[in-house]
């Protein structure tokens, strides 16, 4: 398992607090692990062909939607809605398609 620290994910242009919240939430999904101290740092907790990044976006982000309908104004729904739910499926089903693995190529 390698093991990648924080200050080694901030170096890639991210800012620290930013990527110690991402890996925060990747850790309570059981995406990765975490170890502290001298040799720490953050591990996959799976081969990147088994994570699939519908599962690593969700866990950072919470659940895929494109619009929330329960919260709309508009009683009794709209010709949107339609719409909207099947371009929340087709955006769901591309996040299911690819794993961590296949963006690494």
């Amino acid at each position: 398992m390698a093991w990648v620290n924080l200050k080694e994910l901030a170096e890639l242009g991210m800012p620290r607090a930013f990527v110690s919240k991402i890996a925060t939430s990747l850790v309570e999904a059981g995406i990765i692990n975490s170890k502290e101290g001298k040799g720490g740092g953050y591990a996959l907790n799976y081969d990147p062909g088994e994570i699939l990044i519908k599962e690593a976006l969700e866990a950072v982000e919470g659940e895929v939607e494109t619009a929330a309908c329960g919260t709309c104004p508009v009683s009794g729904g709209c010709g949107q809605q339609g719409f909207m739910d099947r371009l929340t499926g087709d955006i769901n089903g591309v996040l299911e398609s690819y794993t961590l693995a296949d963006l690494l190529k």
